[in-house]
């Protein structure tokens, strides 16, 4: 029973200890990760009043206070108009004026946003992990 017990913990260690080796690879390689491409062709091409796309989008700029794919400039090419209201930090209305709109992309933000959750989660796998080999 002890030799058992001791067996799936041995499991669930290496098990920790390979998801974190995991993540740190993916953040170290994340460069490779085209995430201009994915969110412009999932999400904002996508970008039209009543759609699921413009929300989510609208989500992501006010959550992580950024606008457009580089900046406010991509909006007008994309939907013949101003710049939303989600890409202001005090929207008055549905638009923007550029000169109150965020400054960065959410290319970037997203971008960042992935490097540091991984980050993270490869920290508390390794501490867990660590935790349970002192004990």
């Amino acid at each position: 029973m002890v030799v058992t017990f001791a067996c799936l913990l041995l499991t669930i260690l290496i098990i920790q200890v390979a998801i974190s080796i995991y993540v740190f690879v993916v953040v170290k390689n994340s460069d490779e990760i085209d995430f201009k491409k994915i969110y412009t062709e999932n999400l904002f091409m996508k970008y039209h009043p009543n759609t699921e796309e413009k929300e989510f989008v609208d989500t992501i700029q006010k959550s992580l206070q950024c606008c457009g794919i580089d900046s406010y400039q991509d909006f007008p090419d994309q939907i013949g108009r101003t710049i939303p209201g989600s890409c202001c930090d005090k929207p008055a209305s549905d638009i923007c004026e550029p000169i109150n709109s965020y400054p960065k992309g959410c290319v970037e933000a997203l971008e960042n946003l992935f490097k540091s959750a991984l980050t993270v989660l490869g920290g508390v796998a390794l501490g867990i992990a660590a935790a349970e080999v002192r004990n």
